[in-house]
């Protein structure tokens, strides 16, 4: 997965180490907690949650791009 920020994709490491059972739930947790109220904050705890389902590879459904809220 990756996240569109000013047009630049970016690789969500934490997400990818999560995904690949390289860190566990809480782990995930911690580190959305250092991100503070942010976006990507955000993002991570959805995963944590289950809210954002992972899709790996499946271009068809968003092209794989998030696209931040206020970036161009």
């Amino acid at each position: 997965m990756r996240l569109l920020l000013q047009g630049l994709p970016i690789a969500i490491v934490e997400e990818i180490a999560f995904e690949n059972g390289w860190i566990t739930r809480d782990q995930l947790m911690e580190s959305a907690e250092r991100y503070g109220k942010s976006p990507y904050s955000q993002h991570l705890k959805g995963i944590a949650d289950g809210e954002i389902m992972l899709v790996p590879n499946q271009k068809s459904l968003f092209s794989g791009d998030i696209h931040l809220k206020g970036a161009s």
